[in-house]
C-alpha cells in the first residue's frame, strides 16, 4: 500500500475551505473567511480574488473558466454568480434552480457549465446562459462532479456510488463502494482518485476492476472528513479537510531503498559501509567537507512502486566499471545525487517538470541531480512494495543545513530538518 506524506501549506492555516480546483498552475479555493475566493500557489502563497463581505460564512463551490471568470455559488444558493479578476461578483440572470447548488465543473472547452443539486445534474451554455437544462437525474445526494477526458465523473454520495457519464448524460461506468466518498480528481496519468468523507485512509485510487485501493497518509484521521482533492501539473496531491483549517500538500519522498550502504565510521574508528536500516541515532556518518556527523534521526516508510509516476517510483543506477558504485543504487525519483554540473539534457528535463530552478540548488557547491532526471538512473518497472529510509544529521542547530554523504559509493544528498518538518 502506498504512503503519501502531507504537509500543511502554512499560509492556509487561518481559513476553513469548502471547494478546491487546479487551474493554470494554481489552486483556486473557496473559503468561509475572507478572502472568500482565493488563488493559491503550489507553495501556499495566497492571492485574494474576492473579499466581498456578502460571501461571509456562505462559502460554496466554484469552477474556473479563465483568469477573468470564476463561477461561484453560496452553499445554499439557488443562483450562480461570476467573479472577475478584480473580485467583482455578478449574478447570472435567469439561472435559478429549486435547491442549493453543491458542486460544479466546466467542460474541457469551457462551453458548458455542469452543476448539481440533490438528485439532479444541470447544464447551462456559458456563451449565452439561460434557463438550466436537466442533464441527468435519479441520484441520491450528489457530492461532487468533475469533468475529465470528455466525460463527467460523479460521486453519488449517499448511495455510495461512483459514476461516469458520457456527453449525452448516459451512465457508462458504475462503481459501488463500501465508503462514502467526496472529492474527485484525475492525476496527470489519468488515474482516478476519490477522497473519503469518513474516517478512512484519506483518499483512494479507483482501479480498473472497479475496486478501490486506500492510500495511506500521515494526516490525523480522527473524526476527519477528507472533503476535496486535486493534483497539480507535477502530480503533487492536495487535500482539503472539511471542518479543519488548512490545505495539505503531498511531499515527494527523497529516500534510499532498504539495503543501501552508507559510508560511516565504525567502532574501530575506520570507514565502513553499513546498511542504512542498521544505523541508529548517535552513529557517525562520513560527510562531504564536514567530517563525521552523528545521526540525529532515522526516518522510514513504504512505497508501492508506480513506474508511471516519477515521485512514486524507485530508480536504479546500475554499477559499472566507471561510476564508482560498489553495488547498484536504488533511490526514489525525488532523491538526488551530487554532481559538479547539470548537463543541457538534464536541464531540459527539469524544465519539462516545471522546476527549472531546481538545478541551481547545491550542497557545498555540488548540484542536486534528481534520479528521475539523470541518464544514469532507470525507473523500476514493477509494482512491488519498497521500504525506504533517510537520515537527519547533527546540524549545529541550523535547520536548513544539509550534507553530502556516500551511498553505495556515490555522493548523494541528505535532507535538512526544515524540509522534514
Amino acid at each position: 500500500m502506498t504512503t503519501y506524506t502531507f504537509n500543511l501549506l502554512p499560509d492556509t492555516s487561518a481559513n476553513y475551505y469548502y471547494d478546491m480546483q487546479y487551474f493554470d498552475s494554481h489552486l483556486y479555493c473557496t473559503s468561509a473567511e475572507s478572502p472568500y475566493i482565493l488563488k493559491l500557489s503550489t507553495s501556499g502563497v495566497i492571492t485574494p480574488i474576492c473579499t466581498d463581505i456578502s460571501f461571509n460564512g456562505q462559502t460554496g463551490c466554484l469552477a474556473v473558466s479563465n483568469l477573468n471568470k470564476i463561477y461561484y455559488t453560496y452553499t445554499t444558493s439557488q443562483h450562480i454568480y461570476t467573479v472577475d479578476s478584480s473580485g467583482v461578483a455578478s449574478q447570472i440572470p435567469n439561472v435559478t434552480i429549486g435547491t442549493g447548488i453543491r458542486t460544479m465543473t466546466l467542460s474541457t472547452d469551457k462551453s458548458i457549465l455542469y452543476f448539481a443539486s440533490g438528485a439532479v445534474i444541470y447544464t447551462i451554455n456559458t456563451a449565452s446562459p439561460a434557463t438550466p437544462t436537466q442533464f441527468s437525474s435519479g441520484y441520491n445526494n450528489i457530492g461532487c462532479i468533475r469533468f475529465f477526458n470528455d466525460a463527467l465523473y460523479v460521486n453519488n454520495y449517499s448511495a455510495q456510488q461512483l459514476l461516469i457519464l458520457d456527453s449525452g448524460g448516459s451512465v457508462t461506468r458504475t462503481i459501488t463502494t463500501t465508503i462514502q466518498t467526496s472529492g474527485i480528481a484525475i492525476d496527470i496519468y489519468d488515474d482516478w482518485y476519490v477522497s473519503n468523507q469518513i474516517n478512512e485512509s484519506g483518499f483512494s485510487l479507483v482501479n480498473n476492476d472497479n475496486s478501490l485501493t486506500n492510500i495511506l497518509t500521515n494526516l490525523d484521521k480522527t473524526g476527519a472528513k477528507f472533503h476535496n482533492i486535486a493534483f497539480d501539473g507535477n502530480d503533487n496531491a492536495y487535500i482539503l479537510v472539511w471542518d479543519s483549517k488548512g490545505i495539505y500538500k503531498s511531499t515527494t519522498a527523497f529516500c534510499f531503498n532498504e539495503g543501501t550502504k552508507i559510508l560511516c565510521m565504525n567502532k574501530q574508528l575506520k570507514d565502513e559501509y553499513i546498511v542504512i536500516e542498521k544505523l541508529q541515532i548517535g552513529d557517525f556518518v562520513k560527510t562531504y567537507k564536514h567530517g563525521y556527523r552523528r545521526v540525529s534521526k532515522v526516518i522510514t516508510g513504504t512505497l508501492r512502486n508506480n513506474p508511471k509516476k516519477w515521485n512514486m517510483c524507485m530508480y536504479k543506477m546500475a554499477k559499472t566499471d566507471t561510476n564508482g558504485l560498489i553495488e547498484d543504487l536504488i533511490v526514489t525519483g525525488g532523491h538526488s545525487i551530487l554532481v559538479d554540473a547539470i548537463s543541457e539534457e538534464e536541464q531540459k528535463r527539469y524544465d519539462a517538470m516545471k522546476i527549472p530552478d531546481f538545478s541551481k540548488l547545491t550542497i557545498d557547491n555540488k548540484h542536486l541531480l534528481l534520479s528521475c532526471c539523470s541518464d544514469q538512473f532507470t525507473p523500476m518497472q514493477d509494482n512491488n512494495r519498497y521500504n525506504y529510509y533517510h537520515l537527519l544529521l547533527e546540524n549545529n542547530d541550523d535547520e536548513e543545513e544539509r550534507f553530502g554523504i556516500w551511498a553505495n559509493g556515490i555522493l548523494t544528498e541528505t535532507p535538512n530538518v526544515k524540509t522534514v518538518k
